[in-house]
C-alpha cells in the first residue's frame, strides 16, 4: 500500500465519539511518551543493571545522549 492508497481510503471521523475508547487510546499514548522519556537512559541495557539503577527521575545522556526529556 502506498501513501497514495491510504489517502483514498482515510475518511472524517464520526460525528459522535466514543469518549472512552477515546481516552482510552490517549492514555496510552500517554503512556508510551512518559515511558520512552524516563526509560531513554536505559534503553538497551540488561534487567541487571534496571536491578542496580532503578529509573527515578529523568537523565540526561543515555544510549543516545539525549537531554533530560527528549
Amino acid at each position: 500500500m502506498t501513501p497514495e492508497d491510504l489517502e483514498t481510503k482515510l475518511q472524517d471521523p464520526p460525528r459522535s465519539v466514543d469518549h472512552a475508547i477515546l481516552n482510552r487510546v490517549k492514555g496510552s499514548m500517554y503512556g508510551m511518551v512518559l515511558g520512552d522519556a524516563l526509560g531513554a537512559h536505559v534503553e538497551f541495557r540488561p534487567r541487571q543493571y534496571l536491578v542496580e539503577h532503578p529509573v527515578q527521575d529523568l537523565q540526561e545522556e543515555g544510549t543516545w545522549g539525549l537531554k533530560k526529556g527528549q
